[in-house]
């Protein structure tokens, strides 16, 4: 995640993850049950509606530069905790 947050993703990875994840939009979309829910979270979280072609839209627009930008806000190594759970060693 340092090497994302430092030089972001090359290109050609960045294009494969954006089309892995509008397959994955499109599909999540095939059920009923899967589209009311998306439904209800935007009344829920009182966010605007927006449609599937304006989510893929804004899922192309995704820069490089964004991505570095979120993988160093989600992933800062000053962040980061360490849980361990049972017996030390």
């Amino acid at each position: 995640m340092s090497r994302v947050a430092g030089e972001s993703l090359p290109l050609e990875e960045l294009d494969q993850t954006k089309q892995q994840l509008k397959g994955q939009i499109m599909l999540s979309l095939e059920s009923t049950g899967s589209r009311l829910y998306r439904l209800a979270g935007f009344a829920l979280h009182e966010e605007p509606f927006l449609t599937l072609d304006e989510v893929l839209k804004k899922l192309d627009a995704v820069t490089p530069e964004e991505v570095a930008e979120a993988a160093g806000d989600f992933f800062d190594p000053e962040r980061l905790l360490l849980l361990s759970l049972g017996p030390s060693s």
